[in-house]
């Protein structure tokens, strides 16, 4: 399990996912290439965080289909 990769998409998720996004799959993968984008800049492999959470397109869908979480 990748730590770093847990507390990235956490943050990454409350910081770009509020307000009123579209739930489609369009902008989920749009959104997915923004954090992978944002999460190599960082230093951090998209595999440490979907070794822990899986496809991060599906984890950014489901996010944001349920906006409280």
């Amino acid at each position: 399990m990748s730590e770093r990769g847990v507390d990235f998409l956490q943050g990454w998720i409350h910081e770009h996912l509020p307000g009123e996004l579209p739930a489609d799959r369009a902008t989920a993968r749009t959104l997915t290439t923004r954090a992978a984008l944002d999460a190599r800049h960082l230093g951090l492999e998209v595999s440490e965080i979907e070794e822990e959470f899986g496809s991060l397109e599906r984890v950014i869908f489901e996010a944001l289909d349920q906006p409280d979480i």
